[in-house]
C-alpha cells in the first residue's frame, strides 16, 4: 500500500499473517523514524489486537481483522473507535 507521506519510506512497515498463532504481526523495515503500535515503538515483530493504532510518519493507521462491504462501513467502525477514545469531560 502506498500512503503519501513525507516521512514514511519507502519500505516502512510489514504485517505478517502468523500462521502458528492465528494472528497478524507487526515489523519495522529499518525505517528511519520508526513503527509505532499504540504509542510504543516496536523494535521487533510485535502481535497486532483489534484496533490497534498504527502510527508510521504522520500517518495513523487502525488495526482490524474485519471485513467491510464498503468504505462508508469502514468509515463508521473507525467513528466508533476514535469515539470510544475520546475522553470523557468532568466539569
Amino acid at each position: 500500500m502506498q500512503i503519501l507521506d513525507d516521512m514514511i519510506s519507502r519500505k516502512h512497515l510489514r504485517i505478517w499473517y502468523n500462521e502458528s498463532t492465528n494472528k497478524y504481526d507487526a515489523e519495522d523495515m529499518d525505517s528511519k523514524h520508526g513503527v509505532f503500535v499504540n504509542r510504543r515503538k516496536i523494535t521487533e515483530r510485535t502481535q497486532l489486537a483489534e484496533d490497534d493504532e498504527i502510527l508510521i510518519g504522520r500517518t495513523t493507521l487502525l488495526f482490524t481483522e474485519e471485513d467491510f462491504d464498503d468504505q462508508e462501513s469502514a468509515l463508521m467502525h473507525y467513528k466508533k473507535f476514535g469515539e470510544k477514545m475520546r475522553p470523557t469531560r468532568m466539569e
